[in-house]
């Protein structure tokens, strides 16, 4: 992205460098996703505690095959934007499942995979806390830069971190190497951390489905390369 500026002693060009791309989608059957997570969500609960997962594989629950399908295609047009063809790849869901939010969530990333995604589910009044995306390697004039010099507004080309408030049925998806979090303020409150006894309790709190994915050659492109993923069935296991 360039902008083009004119000044009297001739043209100032400013080039946009290196995005990172956030892919926003919003799925038009949450309510249909609500009414699974209330039938299956204590399975998810540990000592009826929130924020503590036990069941990292939700995308193998049946009742929500249409849902991790529409993930599946939102990846591939997410994939078109970086100019690559999706019949060349193969996208792999390698684990997901509900975040019960009691509190904030502190900066971190999952390199451990190509791509990520979050989709709000289930969102109470008072809950709508910024979902902040942050620059690890932000490249300025000097460290914080803007923030010393006290920048008169904030825009994407002098920040080094973006927030979204969600909504019900809204799904970011993005690398996973990218840092981001919530807030943690005054709206999370101490009884936000009672036992969880029913899903009328779960569906007190935030609620999204959280997932991490790989991408790797689909068969059809299987070429020789030394650098990306092939397919799960091309590797092996040494044990002993």
């Amino acid at each position: 992205m360039w902008i083009i500026v004119y000044m009297k002693s001739g043209i100032v060009i400013t080039h946009k460098l290196f995005p990172a791309l956030v892919h926003e989608f919003h799925y038009n059957k949450n309510e249909m996703v609500r009414q699974i997570v209330r039938e299956d969500c204590m399975d998810s609960v540990v000592d009826g505690r929130a924020n503590e997962i036990t069941n990292a594989f939700l995308h193998h629950n049946q009742k929500l095959v249409e849902f991790y399908f529409y993930v599946s295609q939102c990846v591939r047009e997410c994939i078109k934007e970086y100019r690559v063809d999706p019949n060349n790849v193969n996208v792999y869901i390698t684990k997901s499942y509900f975040n019960v939010m009691n509190t904030g969530c502190p900066p971190h990333h999952h390199a451990d995979s190509d791509a990520s995604f979050v989709y709000y589910c289930n969102i109470p009044k008072g809950k709508e806390d910024e979902l902040r995306f942050y620059d690890d390697h932000k490249i300025d004039f000097g460290s914080g830069f803007p923030e010393t010099f006290c920048a008169t507004e904030w825009n994407i080309g002098n920040s080094s971190s973006w927030g979204f408030v969600p909504v019900e049925g809204q799904m970011f998806i993005f690398p996973g190497k990218l840092s981001h979090g919530v807030s943690d303020n005054k709206n999370w409150k101490a009884e936000d951390y009672e036992w969880i006894q029913s899903p009328h309790d779960f569906m007190s709190h935030r609620v999204s489905i959280v997932g991490d994915i790989i991408l790797t050659f689909s068969e059809s492109y299987k070429q020789q390369k030394t650098h990306g993923n092939f397919s799960p069935d091309q590797w092996r296991m040494f044990s002993g």
